[in-house]
């Protein structure tokens, strides 16, 4: 199979022989940098059959700088804007705190703000009580400062959204919501594991920071403990934690 560099691709040099790389079609979670010696290598291979070997090249494939040679990305483009536009889903972007428990050298926040008072969760609720019935579904993304150093907020207004939505919806509906909080606390486990898995939204193949089998059953121990489930063995393998999302809708499903 050939492979050729997307359009959407942004690419930046540093002064340092590196490249800052952003894909416009993926968006934020494309944000990488590889050295630019590697990143032409693997251009000037795209033709080869046994590019795929490359672990450097998959990473890169799989946040959307290189696609197989037949894909007319515009009509993706045309697509997804579609999707967007038309879709009448209500969207929320939540911070529950400026606090946040890294130092990262390139974050702009000023960390002056604290948690979300319960006005402002009363407020957000009452909203979504309110305008939900002119939607079809709901979708919530936790920003910050860290969410998870504010989960009390998290779980609160989760709860709520979630009792809403029963009141309003059809399961298909709320789904997001409840794998929402699941997955904050997935992540939480991960960071008592002392795993420093960063989670912005987009969807994480855990596999690239859970890296030998003692972290993966020590993982799976806490996960079962936390949630009370029994992950049956016949489906509880390494590949089942590629997705962050896709596991945590294997979490729900064990908890129904």
């Amino acid at each position: 199979m050939s492979y050729k560099s997307s359009i959407f691709n942004y690419i930046h040099p540093t002064d340092d022989n590196k490249l800052l790389l952003y894909n416009s079609y993926v968006g934020f979670d494309s944000l990488a940098s590889i050295s630019a010696d590697d990143f032409e290598i693997i251009n000037n291979s795209l033709g080869i059959k046994n590019i795929e070997n490359n672990n450097k090249f998959q990473k890169l494939k799989k946040l959307g700088y290189f696609v197989e040679s037949h894909t007319d990305e515009i009509l993706l483009c045309e697509q997804k804007y579609m999707n967007i536009v038309e879709e009448n889903t209500l969207r929320l972007i939540i911070l529950p705190t400026e606090k946040c428990n890294f130092c990262c050298k390139y974050c702009y926040e000023t960390f002056d703000k604290g948690k979300m008072s319960l006005e402002i969760q009363d407020s957000l609720i009452k909203f979504v009580k309110k305008n939900i019935t002119k939607f079809s579904s709901m979708e919530v993304r936790w920003f910050g400062g860290e969410p998870l150093e504010a989960l009390d907020v998290v779980e609160n207004l989760s709860n709520a959204f979630i009792r809403i939505l029963l009141k309003f919806k059809t399961n298909n509906n709320y789904r997001g919501i409840i794998n929402m909080d699941i997955i904050n606390r997935i992540v939480s486990i991960l960071h008592e594991e002392g795993i420093e898995a960063e989670y912005t939204g987009g969807d994480l193949d855990l596999r690239d920071y859970i890296i030998d089998s003692i972290q993966f059953i020590s993982f799976i121990v806490e996960v079962e403990r936390e949630f009370d489930i029994e992950i049956p063995n016949e489906i509880l393998l390494y590949d089942s934690i590629s997705s962050l999302h896709s596991f945590a809708d294997l979490i729900r499903r064990c908890k129904m």
